[in-house]
């Protein structure tokens, strides 16, 4: 067999470790391996030209090599295959997917929020989505899903589970469209946590919810602070109670998010003990990540001051997940390749306002400056603000096309580039955490899987 000459690939990462060994990660494949000193050696010489025969290479390394993509054709450009692979899977319409939005109330009133109607700019909140945008979205979905393929959900708010007859009703519907179709169907839930009772947790698994983000900002005290009741009053210990009910016999995986800024970045641990001190921890259907409060719009432009630079964040998410190992709790999160990019910029997803105006992000969620159109019936009308969304170019980045983690941040938050003038000049950055902290989590992968404390990917839910 004639194998072409090979070489090393860009998005190739290495770290040595001091037991003398090198931890080898490639940003494209996410394959993470390590290797002796004696394996890299041989890696170093074909890369070098040293070793061209490569039936004198051990076949089980040159076969994780190059299945990782540590070694790829000399022809290849990886750029140009990069490229190809993202505008095929963002173009492809084999797939739909819909965030969908009841209603824009909220239960919270969350200072951070930077949705338009958020109860600390004293706006009016929008009325629930009636009737007649429930019938257009039904006909909009029997219209655009593809026989064979598939249809996602996100329910999101405000509050969805405020309005959890809507759910109910629109999810029957689409039941119903993908059997007829022979799609399949799935979806999540961003929520709060404060309604997720048990109760409410049984529905949502007969309408196929599988999945829900719900957000802790700290310890008891922090968090009330942070996320208290729209008629203020603490939320903490019933979000921690619904999460405990959750069995792990059901189907139905929680990712809590923590939102770090300067005022609660030095009261994690706390969160952290207690969740350990309630067996949260080792849940197999829990998982916990960090996420930095970012000041989107000038609806939470009072909380810009305490938001972080992304380099502060990175180095500050290692920390946390290095104390979170040391309670015990398993690491689910691992970076994922983001060919596709942002669903914002895919031509067959959509996030659908509870009046019907149609918006490609959910940063720009109750804005009439951005809306990209609105739905009616079995098509939908669109406007020039479409067209900005779906011409934005990872590639067209000063800076991303010469960048060794590009494949796992595909240009960022392309919100934050097609909006640039909203966000204060010092703070705002569309690379992720990953440039600052890529060798640190390595690393933590590397020490959690010795640990028995790594959970791959494909065990995850959700």
């Amino acid at each position: 067999m004639v194998v072409e000459k090979l070489k090393a690939s860009e998005y190739n990462h290495f770290v040595p470790t001091q037991e003398g060994r090198i931890l080898a990660f490639n940003a494209l494949s996410c394959g993470l391996g390590q290797m002796n000193k004696q394996s890299y050696g041989i890696y170093q010489k074909i890369v070098n030209g040293e070793i061209t025969d490569y039936t004198q290479v051990p076949q089980d390394l040159f076969k994780k090599l190059t299945q990782g993509n540590f070694l790829i054709p000399e022809t290849r450009d990886e750029i140009q295959k990069l490229k190809a692979n993202h505008y095929m899977t963002r173009f492809s319409n084999q797939g739909f997917g819909l965030t969908i939005i009841p209603t824009l109330e909220c239960n919270f009133a969350c200072d951070y929020c930077f949705e338009p109607g958020n109860p600390q700019d004293e706006r009016t909140m929008k009325e629930p989505m009636n009737t007649e945008v429930q019938d257009r979205i039904i006909e909009f979905v029997k219209s655009r899903l593809l026989d064979g393929s598939f249809f996602t959900v996100s329910w999101y708010g405000g509050e969805p589970l405020l309005c959890i007859d809507i759910i109910e009703s629109l999810t029957e519907s689409f039941k119903k469209i993908c059997e007829e179709k022979k799609a399949r169907y799935s979806a999540g839930i961003i929520t709060n946590g404060f309604l997720l009772t048990p109760d409410t947790l049984n529905k949502l698994l007969k309408l196929n919810i599988s999945f829900a983000q719900i957000t802790i900002d700290g310890p008891e005290e922090i968090h009330n602070l942070r996320r208290p009741l729209l008629r203020k009053g603490p939320t903490y210990k019933t979000i921690i109670e619904n999460i405990i009910s959750i069995s792990e016999n059901v189907p139905f995986f929680v990712s809590i998010r923590v939102n770090l800024d300067q005022r609660n970045r030095e009261h994690i641990l706390e969160l952290l003990l207690d969740l350990k001190t309630k067996n949260l921890h080792d849940r197999k259907n829990i998982s916990i990540y960090f996420s930095p409060v970012s000041a989107f719009t000038y609806s939470c432009k009072d909380v810009v001051e305490h938001c972080m630079f992304t380099k502060e964040f990175a180095l500050k998410e290692v920390e946390l997940f290095k104390e979170a190992m040391k309670l015990g709790f398993k690491i689910k999160s691992y970076p994922a390749s983001q060919i596709a990019s942002c669903g914002a910029i895919r031509p067959n997803s959509f996030v659908v306002e509870p009046d019907g105006t149609l918006q490609s992000c959910w940063n720009t969620v109750g804005r009439k400056d951005t809306k990209i159109g609105s739905i009616n019936g079995s098509s939908i009308e669109v406007n020039d603000n479409y067209d900005k969304w779906l011409s934005w170019s990872p590639f067209d980045k000063k800076g991303c096309n010469n960048c060794t983690i590009l494949p796992l941040c595909m240009g960022g938050c392309p919100y934050k580039s097609l909006y640039k003038s909203e966000l204060l000049p010092s703070k705002k950055s569309t690379c992720t955490s990953h440039k600052y902290n890529l060798k640190h989590m390595i690393e933590l992968y590397a020490d959690a899987y010795r640990l028995g404390l790594f959970v791959p990917p494909k065990s995850q839910g959700g």
